[in-house]
């Protein structure tokens, strides 16, 4: 438990230094060459590297970002998914009620673009 004012990160630190206390020079000289072959020069990586990250299926992350837009629309029954259309593989999102292409422009594909009306003569 931690003293009042102490940044847990210290004490962890202090226990830490309490626990190597124990051991002699040469104890602690063995173990942090271990560790540095371990995890420096080798390279080897913690226990469980891939926590906290979401597993993508590899037949997803080789799709092209309009086919992955169309795959998950033809899957999955999100509404959110209907605000976007995918035409000659060109993403866009619509907001309002006008498309925005996702790359950066403000006009939607020519297919999917509202003609205004001829002015009547």
């Amino acid at each position: 438990m931690s003293s009042p004012g102490i940044r847990p990160e210290h004490t962890s630190h202090e226990q830490v230094a309490d626990a190597l206390s124990a051991y002699s020079k040469e104890e602690l000289i063995d173990m942090m060459s271990h560790l540095i072959k371990a995890y420096v020069i080798d390279g080897i990586t913690p226990v469980k590297p891939d926590v906290g990250k979401i597993h993508v299926p590899r037949h997803l992350r080789d799709l092209s970002f309009g086919v992955l837009i169309e795959t998950l629309k033809f899957h999955l029954d999100l509404p959110e998914l209907e605000k976007f259309s995918v035409v000659s593989g060109m993403v866009s999102v619509r907001l309002g009620e006008r498309d925005y292409a996702l790359d950066g422009s403000a006009s939607p594909p020519a297919a999917n673009r509202l003609e205004p009306a001829a002015a009547p003569r």
